[in-house]
């Protein structure tokens, strides 16, 4: 499925974890920016990380932008 097809169908991504998956109303909707935010040490960056992974598994494109640390 093609990016733009992923769109008009609002397709969702889980998470896997059906704690999370509710709390993202099922999970990320393809076409949308989602903000992960929280303090420090609470795993926003490996949720995002694990997000990306099963993203690129599928095929999709990924961008993943952050603005506190630097990819080293």
């Amino acid at each position: 499925m093609v990016s733009s097809e992923a769109y008009r169908e609002k397709m969702i991504i889980p998470f896997g974890c059906m704690k999370i998956d509710e709390l993202f109303d099922g999970g990320l909707k393809v076409g949308e920016l989602t903000l992960v935010y929280g303090d420090y040490g609470t795993g926003k960056t490996l949720l995002c990380f694990m997000v990306t992974l099963k993203c690129l598994e599928k095929g999709y494109k990924v961008i993943y932008v952050t603005t506190e640390k630097p990819f080293a």
